[in-house]
């Protein structure tokens, strides 16, 4: 469990910086406190932070939403009691890199917890996705730190975001790639569990952006329910912590977005490759029907010919054979001539 403190309504510019402390401080009323700890540490050291939170409640946090927290599986929620509001985010676990001609990695998230005071933040995240680190890097070297909890909680949330936002380029990658291999001209296509596997990818990340959509619009509602505190500089962070989750909640929509795009586009790819097998189909049947078609008056030439009669014309001529050969060459050829006419027989544009 680590303690980070922070001057509360920090300004841009302004001369501080974030401590991290090796014990818990008093609260004070010019500074608030981030409390940071892998999920492994709250399931042993839950009794050692309802000692830090009383210190700000005397209420303490509730099982429930201690049993909340612990559960790494639990969705993307917001809940609150009558000092502190929690809020559950979905995190992506591990780097989402896929290369040509392999599936995506199956969806892997982790729950992010946050419990928000009026002066204190506690952060609970899985043991292997350390991104906290990062924060407190940038924390210690920019100026420009949170004014508030609220303000620090909508930052980690937002970074939490712009995971899912760097998906954007992977899965637009792997579209293509699965674009080209269905449409990719006389092959047999025949990894539609990959496809179907890939398509699950889609709906998954769609329901946890969903889930990430609703907690945060409860959490910008009940915002815009409490009435603003008097004074220019509360109205302003007021204002800056509405702006900010609602660019939270755009970043979520233009994932979701972008994810329907993605299916809609799955979608199709998969019907003009049914549409590309139909027509190949069609093909082979138009050329057997023209080959057919040629052959047609050439077998009744030989069929008429072919009869057991003596008193068929030009059979007792030394020259009837070649003149029925004759005419079934024409035949052949006008038939042909036919179908060329009819563009039966050129060429298909391609690019």
């Amino acid at each position: 469990m680590n303690f980070y403190q922070f001057p509360l309504g920090a300004k841009p510019g302004k001369p501080t910086h974030a401590r991290g402390l090796p014990h818990v401080p008093e609260p004070d009323a010019q500074s608030f406190l981030w409390c940071v700890l892998p999920r492994s540490a709250l399931t042993q050291d839950w009794e050692a932070l309802q000692t830090v939170v009383r210190g700000y409640s005397a209420a303490g946090l509730l099982q429930l939403h201690l049993r909340d927290l612990c559960n790494a599986q639990h969705p993307s929620r917001y809940d609150f009691s009558s000092d502190y509001d929690v809020l559950i985010f979905r995190q992506l676990a591990q780097a989402h890199l896929a290369q040509e001609h392999q599936t995506l990695p199956t969806l892997v998230t982790a729950a992010v917890g946050f419990v928000l005071f009026d002066q204190l933040l506690i952060t609970v995240y899985e043991d292997d996705c350390p991104w906290v680190d990062d924060f407190l890097l940038r924390f210690m070297q920019d100026a420009r730190l949170p004014h508030s909890p609220a303000d620090l909680m909508l930052r980690l949330t937002n970074a939490l975001v712009d995971d899912f936002l760097n998906l954007r380029k992977v899965l637009g990658l792997r579209l293509h790639d699965w674009q080209v291999r269905l449409l990719r001209p006389n092959t047999h296509f025949t990894a539609w569990q990959a496809l179907l596997a890939e398509r699950s990818y889609f709906s998954d990340l769609a329901s946890i952006c969903e889930e990430q959509h609703d907690t945060m619009q409860e959490w910008l509602d009940a915002q815009l329910e409490q009435s603003p505190e008097d004074g220019s500089g509360h109205s302003l962070q007021r204002d800056l912590l509405l702006a900010r989750s609602r660019d939270i909640i755009g970043h979520i929509q233009r994932v979701n977005q972008y994810v329907s795009k993605l299916e809609t586009s799955m979608e199709n790819a998969v019907q003009i490759h049914f549409s590309a097998q139909a027509n190949r189909a069609n093909a082979a049947m138009q050329m057997l029907t023209v080959i057919a078609a040629i052959f047609l008056p050439l077998n009744f030439v030989t069929g008429f010919f072919g009869m057991n009669f003596d008193t068929l014309p030009l059979i007792h001529k030394t020259w009837g054979v070649w003149l029925a050969v004759l005419a079934m060459l024409m035949a052949a050829a006008g038939m042909a001539w036919f179908f060329w006419q009819k563009r039966y027989w050129r060429q298909h544009e391609t690019d």
